[in-house]
């Protein structure tokens, strides 16, 4: 008997390990011709074509303005009582409907060169345009990424973040899902120390296999409720994933502080004493929450500060306008600390409830650098693209800090969408109910479309909007399958750098009641762009001037190396050598430049021997590279 259990043991390990594997997704992949596409312009119908492969797609064509900043629209209010907002930026003109395609080569979509009706619906001027597909997959279900990671917080701010880029500057093979579990997620899997966890998990792992997760535990809050002692949502350091940071959170006496953490695996972190903390930077938090749906402090970064939204919640009520901004540099200095209550506030909005106006906890980078953000909150009904660069020098410079803003109207991100609804165009909470969506969280794909992930929307489960925050329309997965307006669906994240992981991850959905939200989820998408124009010299001169950056040569080298560049335009640009900390230790240009090509050299003497990175900004454009310098 005893030799038989051994064996059904060993079988049943056998076959346990056999079906083992590791996520290895089939990347949903668009690709079109690098030539661009000319047109007359005159209304008559063209075709652009494409090639998908990895899976069939719903896919969307978007076509925008590319014009020169002279020619882009200036403190412009349009659509429906005035719903879209465009300051200095290129504008949609054109969004298809949804078109599907199974996987093949020389696949077409038409277009007719008419705007739509809320553009005028006429034929297009002449000139040059910027135009794309997205598209993800909406026949399949999803794939399991990991049975121990979330990416979905509800109300809170995204505590989860997906780094795509190592700390090379370089897009990672394998990204990494990366950040912390909060007072009701992964308490099957973490026990007594599922407070104050930070983790790591590397795509394409296992997704049954816990040892595959990167733990690491803040002993300070283990013991404490959230009510006591909390913590924001985390960043880990872009040029060191050995740290981490995150805002250190009272809500009982409404204080808050900033602290670093050397992340210790499987065992607790280490707090740096010399960097924020209580006795260095005390910050007044006055819109914090102490329940247990606590709103607190939470960190963001593109790489060059870290930004803290400190949200607030229910201003009527309790009598209190707080949305704030600030934002750090690496070495812990605070550079600014500012009231958005101007953006955040709307004393006017007539929703009948007190849930409004505020709980600004959402904040997103641009792929295109530059120091442009997306903000927004899980109950607020508008959402930012901002320009953040003026406030580095002066945070009360809000000149052309809003780049574009969707505040409802066209029933896209809206919290009251029902066409139904008394109050159709009103930034109105009813409760969890089907009038009222809200939004987990606020991302954007490598060509900047825009996913908010929707909550209590039935079998929707997101939206995607275009570059200029108009909307393409509410989507769902394949294998949504339950309509009740109840259930929560808790937001997701893209991976759009090019590895075999892009696509869509998402949480999964939690049946009204609560439960933990301890899974992750794949789905493939990908968008592309190209030119469409009737100036076929203007393009020709364009493809030549692209921005480019150029390893530095000799590289390695000791003690000057030459670093080359071409730019677009002309313009202000930076040049910033950094060490591997992360530190900025040397600005070689801060000046503006003429269009064109240049090269600058840097004199490392005084320097020690090791790896250095360099980042030119231009605009919108923003590069990093390594070099090493010998001795």
């Amino acid at each position: 008997m005893k030799k038989l259990l051994c064996i059904t043991v060993t079988i049943f390990l056998v076959a346990t390990w056999s079906f083992a594997a590791d996520f290895s997704p089939s990347p949903l992949k668009l690709t079109i011709p690098d030539e661009p596409i000319i047109y007359p312009f005159d209304g008559t119908s063209m075709d652009f074509t494409f090639d998908l492969s990895g899976a069939p797609a719903a896919l969307w064509l978007v076509i925008n303005t590319k014009l020169s900043d002279a020619e882009k629209p200036v403190d412009v209010r349009n659509g429906f009582m005035d719903w879209h907002y465009v300051n200095k930026i290129d504008t949609t003109v054109y969004v298809s409907s949804r078109n599907r395609r199974d996987q093949g080569t020389g696949l077409k979509i038409s277009w007719n060169g008419h705007s739509n009706a809320a553009n005028g619906g006429g034929v297009v001027a002449p000139g040059q345009y910027t135009y794309y597909l997205w598209g993800y997959d909406d026949q399949n279900a999803r794939v399991r990424v990991s049975d121990f990671s979330q990416v979905g917080f509800r109300w809170e701010a995204q505590y989860t973040k997906i780094l795509e880029l190592g700390e090379d500057g370089l897009p990672l093979p394998k990204p990494i899902i990366a950040g912390a579990v909060t007072f009701f997620f992964l308490r099957d899997y973490l026990g007594e120390k599922m407070r104050g966890t930070h983790y790591k998990w590397e795509i394409g792992s296992d997704p049954h296999d816990e040892s595959k997760v990167d733990w690491t535990h803040c002993a300070d809050y283990i013991d404490k409720q959230p009510w006591d002692l909390n913590y924001g949502c985390p960043i880990f350091d872009p040029n060191d994933f050995s740290i981490f940071y995150h805002a250190m959170c009272s809500p009982a006496t409404k204080l808050a502080t900033p602290t670093k953490w050397k992340f210790v695996s499987d065992g607790n972190a280490i707090m740096d004493n010399e960097w924020g903390g209580w006795d260095n930077i005390t910050w007044d938090a006055k819109g914090m929450t102490t329940g247990n749906y606590a709103l607190v402090e939470s960190m963001y970064t593109d790489g060059d500060y870290i930004y803290v939204a400190s949200p607030g919640q229910n201003p009527v009520a309790e009598n209190l306008q707080w949305d704030v901004l600030r934002c750090m540099d690496f070495d812990g200095d605070e550079i600014y600390s500012k009231m958005m209550t101007s953006t955040f506030y709307n004393p006017e909005d007539t929703n009948p409830s007190e849930w409004y106006n505020g709980e600004f906890n959402k904040m997103f980078p641009s792929r295109d650098g530059g120091n442009k953000w997306v903000l927004g909150g899980y109950l607020y009904c508008r959402i930012f693209l901002t320009d953040l660069t003026r406030l580095l020098d002066d945070s009360d410079d809000e000149t052309d800090m809003i780049l574009w803003e969707n505040s409802n109207g066209d029933y896209f991100m809206d919290h009251n969408w029902n066409e139904g609804s008394e109050t159709p165009w009103t930034c109105i909470f009813l409760g969890f109910d089907e009038t009222s969506p809200q939004y987990s969280s606020y991302v954007l794909d490598r060509n900047n479309f825009l996913m908010g992930t929707i909550n209590y929307c039935g079998l929707t489960s997101f939206c995607i909007g275009t570059q200029d925050g108009t909307g393409i329309g509410y989507m769902s997965f394949a294998d949504d399958t339950v309509a009740d307006n109840k259930i929560k669906k808790d937001g997701g994240l893209f991976c759009s750098y090019g590895s075999n992981y892009d696509g869509i991850y998402f949480a999964d959905s939690v049946p009204e009641g609560g439960g933990d939200i301890a899974h992750t989820n794949w789905i493939g998408s990908d968008s592309v762009k190209g030119i469409i124009t009737n100036e076929i010299t203007a393009v020709e001169d364009e493809e030549v001037a692209k921005f480019s950056v150029d390893q530095n040569s000799p590289n390695p080298f000791n003690p000057t190396t030459a670093i080359g560049f071409n730019l677009v335009e002309d313009g202000k640009v930076t040049i910033d050598i950094f060490n591997v900390a992360g530190q900025k230790i040397d600005t070689l240009v801060n000046d503006f430049m003429s269009a064109g090509k240049h090269s600058v050299v840097w004199d490392a003497n005084g320097f020690s021997a090791g790896v250095y990175f360099y980042t030119i900004k231009s605009g919108d454009f923003s590069k990093t590279m390594k070099m090493t310098l010998l001795k």
